[in-house]
């Protein structure tokens, strides 16, 4: 657990992306496979579920620690992290206690918890207080919660994990993509090296090698990549009929999509009919040759870089963006946020 919190630590902490992605490698070099795979796990943000819930949790601590509800609540607004304010009202551990690995607290207490009656949630939150430094007691309320949320992007999990493995990133995605399990064998099968095209490997990573290479072909370097939602469409004055349109792309920013892209590159001509199509069919408003749309198209957009840039309304754009894929089994609200945009500048200074 010491491993996993401090590496919560350094991705709440860092600023630039290179910082993380040296806070992730280090985790994976140093923790033991079984370990890495729950770390993976709740990095990728595949939910556990709410085991206890906040009231209860408030209530229990209020108890424990002899603080009346009204001052609790007070205390939360001070700090603005209701778990990290719990963390700190109650008390560190009396005496030297066995330090569990991840694996342990989630396979022995988190997976139980969630199916245990109240009485019994109160006593494994309590022994859980009573094993756990300052810190760790942060992850593990958010954990239990389930608001365990890391201020890191999961294309840098998934280059991370690529640099640890020395196999291509985009075979790691395809890896992460199928239905692998949080223990030690999976992954070992995650991390395993990249077959030979062509070679007695399996179809998925020969694919994900393809499509690695493809992606990459843009500038000859590794690709970022997020998703994004169709705003505009724009096909220039004085066009020919049936001339390509241009399409603008936005993230979210304070609850509002924002324009990051403009681009049409990477996409099929029955990609591009299905969204011409959807554009005509969904049209907003018009301003000569733009057409606003209903946000409800997402795609994958790779990159080369993010750039900060003041002439811009998010603040940024993106070099050399090209249209992955396009995400039918996304909705409009989960895109990405220029928040995780900006997370993966990589600065020098």
């Amino acid at each position: 657990m010491k491993l996993f919190t401090i590496l919560y630590s350094e991705l709440d902490h860092a600023t630039r992306a290179a910082d993380k992605l040296l806070a992730l490698n280090r985790y994976f070099e140093t923790a033991p496979p079984e370990d890495a795979a729950w770390g993976l796990h709740l990095l990728l943000r595949r939910p556990t579920g709410r085991a206890v819930s906040t009231r209860l949790l408030k209530t229990w601590t209020s108890e424990r620690a002899a603080v009346p509800l009204w001052l609790l609540e007070s205390s939360f607004a001070a700090v603005g992290d209701l778990s990290e304010t719990l963390a700190l009202l109650i008390l560190d551990p009396r005496q030297p206690v066995p330090a569990h690995p991840l694996r342990w607290w989630v396979e022995q207490r988190l997976l139980p918890l969630g199916m245990a009656d109240d009485e019994q949630k109160r006593v494994i939150v309590e022994q859980a207080w009573d094993e756990l430094e300052q810190e760790e007691r942060i992850v593990w309320h958010k954990l239990i919660t389930g608001t365990f949320r890391t201020r890191v992007h999961r294309n840098l999990v998934e280059r991370a994990l690529a640099e640890f493995a020395g196999v291509p990133q985009a075979v790691i995605a395809g890896r992460l993509g199928s239905d692998w399990t949080p223990d030690s064998g999976g992954f070992l099968s995650l991390i395993a090296p990249a077959p030979e095209i062509g070679g007695e490997g399996s179809a998925s990573d020969d694919l994900a090698v393809m499509q690695s290479e493809d992606v990459e072909a843009v500038a000859g370097n590794p690709a970022l990549g997020v998703s994004v939602v169709l705003m505009y469409s724009h096909t220039p004055r004085g066009s020919q009929a049936g001339a390509a349109a241009e399409y603008t792309f936005g993230a979210w920013h304070d609850g509002q999509l924002v324009p990051v892209a403009k681009t049409s590159s990477g996409l099929s001509d029955a990609e591009r009919r299905r969204i011409d199509r959807f554009v005509r069919q969904n049209t907003t408003e018009r301003f000569g040759p733009v057409r606003n749309v209903a946000a409800a198209v997402v795609v994958d957009l790779y990159f080369e870089a993010v750039l900060e840039s003041a002439r811009h309304k998010a603040g940024l754009v993106l070099k050399s963006p090209r249209v992955g894929r396009i995400r039918d089994d996304k909705r409009a609200d989960e895109a990405d946020s220029t928040e995780i945009l900006r997370s993966l500048i990589i600065s020098d200074r």
